[in-house]
């Protein structure tokens, strides 16, 4: 568990704390201030961390849409983008032919 020194700022790796400590008074090897800790803060945590998952289920969700629209374009359109590969390729072999070998 990581925990951040309030004044400092600085980053102390500890390990899990039981969970019938509430509260826990901690004091700072580089500062030397004493704050006390409460362990609801991990449960913050936690909480974002199942949000962000939330927000990477919903970012998942619309590339889904979006794929499956361009499916659906590229499928209900494909006439349409026949004749613009015609057009393509023939600019590709008049510039092909202008270029001598």
């Amino acid at each position: 568990m990581n925990i951040k020194c309030l004044k400092c700022e600085t980053v102390f790796e500890l390990p899990e704390l039981q969970s019938s400590i509430q509260t826990v008074r901690l004091k700072c090897s580089v500062c030397h201030h004493e704050w006390d800790y409460s362990l609801q803060k991990t449960n913050l945590e936690n909480n974002e961390k199942v949000k962000s998952f939330i927000g990477l289920k919903k970012l998942m969700f619309l590339n889904l849409i979006i794929i499956f629209l361009t499916i659906l374009t590229l499928v209900l359109l494909r006439e349409k983008f026949e004749f613009i590969n015609d057009y393509w390729q023939n600019i590709y072999l008049f510039f092909d032919n202008l270029i001598p070998i």
